[in-house]
């Protein structure tokens, strides 16, 4: 399973609660047991509300260990980058 080893947050304009909002999210890139993301958050008019920067490493569900990345998940991620 991925689970959040680190996440960066850049708030850029204020969101209310009851606003859509759209969620981009780009893989920058991955390794054997590692997912870096990229994630813009903005209103349906465009404006940005706020850019992450999220760290995720798959772990065994079992003793939550760190392990390899499985596959499809490996070549969706692959794809995701371009190659």
């Amino acid at each position: 399973m991925l689970v959040v080893r680190r996440i960066e947050v850049e708030y850029v304009a204020p969101a209310r609660l009851d606003e859509s909002l759209v969620v981009e999210t780009a893989v920058r890139r991955f390794g054997g047991a590692s997912v870096e993301l990229a994630q813009d958050i903005r209103d349906e008019a465009g404006g940005y509300k706020a850019r992450l920067t999220v760290g995720l490493v798959c772990v065994r569900a079992d003793g939550m260990r760190p392990a390899a990345v499985p596959e499809p998940w490996r070549a969706a991620f692959r794809a995701a980058v371009g190659g």
